[in-house]
């Protein structure tokens, strides 16, 4: 609001569509925002406006998987790049404006940047083909998607995903971790790392308005593998601990049954009345 205020145009896309619908408070936001001077409109050509972006100047680029909200900045487990490239901004800020205005655009004329439903699902199996560790942090990875098999190739992998039970099938069949409060999308392989909002699963690969990119980028890559390690490790060490609080618990609950029923038996035992020794016979 500050920037509109000052006189510095502000375009804003929002989905027309949302979980459980539109909230009030967002509405009472919108009307913030219109009245501070921003133009704001709601897009209805698809299922969900997904996508999570800030173009700047038309030179910088914030992109990834991070809500601008309280929970998104403090709770959510998200990544995001900041890029600084004219030519890159340029072509986000066509398709906001095109959004903006409820436009149609079919064709991305720029190598790597990810729009769904034009080109992710092409783009993100091209990524996948590449050889090479693969490190993955997807929020849904659903086998809607018809990656598994692809994934699968890579012997070597590390795959973080959401915790929701439509992902249990890509623990069972890929290994994948389920990680708390995951809202990343993020993949690297070699050098190349993608990072946006596109979800592996069909809805968000075809129906969705997603963004994202891909870069070649050996420094880029290390930072986002580091951070799916960390993150890895950290949920393998909760996992253990919960596995070791149950067993615990489990022979707890052991002990006090095996306790409770000797106090019962004994119980049992005490209250018997006592035999009477024979009386002798005068």
């Amino acid at each position: 609001m500050n920037l509109s205020q000052r006189g510095i145009e502000v375009y804003v896309v929002l989905s027309g569509s949302a979980y459980g619908g539109i909230p009030e408070a967002e509405y009472s936001a919108v009307n913030e925002l219109v009245s501070s001077g921003a133009h704001v409109s709601f897009n209805y050509d698809y299922d969900y406006v997904h996508s999570k972006v800030f173009v700047i100047d038309n030179e910088t680029v914030i992109i990834g998987s991070i809500n601008p909200t309280y929970y998104g900045f403090e709770n959510d487990l998200g990544i995001d790049l900041v890029i600084r490239n004219s030519s890159v901004a340029q072509v986000f800020a066509e398709v906001i404006l095109t959004d903006y205005r409820n436009g149609s655009i079919t064709w991305i004329n720029y190598p790597g940047v990810v729009v769904s439903p034009i080109n992710s699902m092409e783009y993100l199996e091209d990524l996948l083909n590449q050889p090479g560790t693969l490190y993955m942090a997807f929020e849904e990875l659903y086998p809607s998607s018809g990656m598994y098999d692809l994934i699968a190739m890579h012997g070597d992998r590390i795959v973080l995903v959401g915790q929701y039970s439509e992902n249990e099938e890509a623990v069972n069949e890929l290994g994948a971790v389920m990680v708390n409060n995951l809202t990343a999308k993020a993949m690297v392989v070699g050098n190349y790392v993608y990072v946006g909002s596109v979800n592996l699963d069909y809805t968000s690969l075809h129906s969705n308005r997603e963004l994202g990119i891909i870069i070649e980028n050996p420094q880029v890559a290390q930072e986002v593998i580091t951070v799916i390690q960390q993150w890895y490790g950290e949920s393998k060490l909760q996992n253990q601990q919960v596995i070791h609080q149950t067993n615990y618990s489990s022979a707890q609950a052991l002990l006090l049954l095996i306790l409770l029923v000797l106090i019962i038996y004994m119980l049992r035992y005490s209250r018997r009345p006592k035999r009477r020794k024979g009386m002798p016979r005068l």
